[in-house]
């Protein structure tokens, strides 16, 4: 995404062609009428480095990376879909014949990691709304079925720690997720990881 804006220790901001973009100084156009086109500068503001990079613990990179390979292309062929009356995401994902969209997310190891990511990043954005909608201190056990990286339970063992937390899914998923989302940006304090326990069944 914006890692590209990214400068070693406290550098300048990075240089970037103005092609493309309205307006060079002396305001003329990059598009024609002879203008030289010349460089700007642009470099990355608290926010966007916060949700836009991928070195960020709140980073939504994996969500917009997955959300651009899936989720775009289905939305896509909603109004192909409203139309025929027919489902049409074989076409949006060049999958003719597929018997299911989730061969498309997760055909490859990439893939699945993708998806996961995306779904962790999701996860940890929402996870302080969702865990604090009702009050669940009376409860001495919290368990996330389907809970894929364990990032909503990550933040459940932080919110609530009398509680014991536990992370249900698919075997893979659980080995993927310890394999691959125990370590920074995707967690930031493995003292807490450490009390979420993981089932997988």
């Amino acid at each position: 995404l914006l890692d590209c804006f990214i400068t070693a220790g406290e550098g300048g901001p990075t240089p970037m062609p103005s092609q493309g973009y309205a307006g060079t100084e002396g305001g003329g156009s990059t598009s024609g009428g002879g203008s030289e086109a010349v460089q700007r500068r642009y470099m990355l503001n608290q926010l966007s480095h916060t949700y836009l990079t991928s070195s960020s613990e709140e980073s939504l990179a994996g969500y917009i990376t997955h959300s651009n390979r899936v989720a775009y292309p289905l939305f896509g062929a909603l109004e192909l879909s409203a139309w025929t009356g027919h489902h049409s995401w074989q076409a949006a994902m060049g999958l003719p014949g597929a018997s299911s969209v989730f061969t498309h997310v997760y055909r490859t190891p990439s893939d699945v990691l993708r998806f996961m990511a995306g779904m962790h990043s999701f996860a940890r954005l929402s996870a302080i709304p969702v865990l604090t909608a009702f009050d669940l201190h009376p409860y001495k056990r919290i368990v996330d079925v389907g809970g894929g990286t364990g990032a909503l339970m990550t933040a459940a063992a932080a919110l609530y720690p009398h509680s014991r937390v536990t992370v249900m899914d698919l075997p893979h998923v659980i080995h993927t997720a310890q394999e691959h989302f125990t370590a920074p940006p995707y967690v930031s304090d493995p003292s807490v990881l450490a009390r979420v326990g993981c089932h997988g069944g």
